[in-house]
């Protein structure tokens, strides 16, 4: 239900899908890493792994912040 809003909010404003993509991605690493364990939790990278790749989502977020008008 969430993902089909912030889908929907991505003609309003683009930046939503990019920074849900953050989230889930150092949610899930996070979880991951503290040794949460649910039989239905996410697939996840290594904590580093995602550290790296949600820094260039920010990077992406933040030229996307700084041409809005």
């Amino acid at each position: 239900m969430f993902q089909q809003k912030v889908e929907q909010g991505a003609d309003a404003w683009p930046i939503y899908p990019l920074v849900y993509e953050r989230h889930r991605l150092l949610s899930a690493a996070w979880k991951e890493h503290v040794g949460h364990t649910n039989e239905n939790k996410a697939e996840a990278l290594p904590l580093d792994v995602a550290i790296q790749q949600s820094e260039l989502l920010e990077r992406q977020i933040q030229e996307l912040l700084q041409s809005y008008p």
